[in-house]
């Protein structure tokens, strides 16, 4: 008898591949459960419904094609979703930016980066007038894969070597143990946003 963990791993599975949304009733169907009783032990294991995990597919990939240089028309269409209203929707209930924020992201911004050797290897450390917004490790002894994914996430904006010192003092205090305090410029989901504020209410050593 296949358990209910299989059963929502099975569910997760098919719907990644889907490209449109299918409704609760469906999904239920295809595994044989009644949609209310579906509905309940797909939130208990994977924390959101069968509805918002579709709309996190469709939002991802999404996202990518638009940093892949797609219009907003043609990344809502390709994405499964009805037009760009629909996209801004989305953009704007999981991202809090809009799809147009996501493929202009970074211009009009100057962001300053810098290296330091660490206890944990060398980082990278990049920030805005903000905060910082980047930290990077080496990759195979480079600092080449870092540097690309930066790149990557800020696609338009000015990137300038400079004095990252007083950001890397302060994370390194972090790591150390002791109380220090630094200003973020963070991008994310909400549920990320959410995340992040919750590990930050971790006392030290906890």
């Amino acid at each position: 008898m296949t358990s209910q963990i299989q059963t929502i791993a099975k569910a997760i599975d098919w719907l990644v591949t889907q490209d449109n949304a299918p409704s609760l009733n469906d999904i239920a169907a295809r595994y044989d459960y009644d949609p209310a009783h579906f509905q309940k032990l797909f939130k208990s294991h994977v924390g959101v419904s069968p509805k918002q995990f579709t709309q996190y597919m469709h939002y991802k990939r999404a996202r990518d094609l638009l940093l892949d240089g797609y219009s907003t028309l043609d990344a809502a269409y390709a994405a499964g979703l009805s037009g760009q209203g629909r996209l801004h929707d989305l953009f704007l209930s999981i991202e809090g930016m809009s799809p147009g924020s996501i493929k202009d992201r970074g211009q009009n911004i100057t962001i300053t980066y810098g290296f330091a050797d660490t206890f944990m290897g060398e980082l990278m450390v990049a920030k805005t007038d903000k905060g910082i917004c980047w930290l990077g490790f080496q990759v195979d002894e480079s600092r080449d894969v870092s540097m690309k994914r930066m790149y990557d996430y800020w696609p338009l904006a000015d990137f300038v070597e400079g004095d990252v010192s007083h950001e890397i003092s302060a994370i390194d205090h972090i790591w150390r143990g002791d109380s220090k305090q630094l200003k973020l410029d963070l991008y994310g989901t909400n549920m990320q946003i959410q995340v992040w504020q919750a590990l930050l209410k971790i006392p030290f050593g906890a």
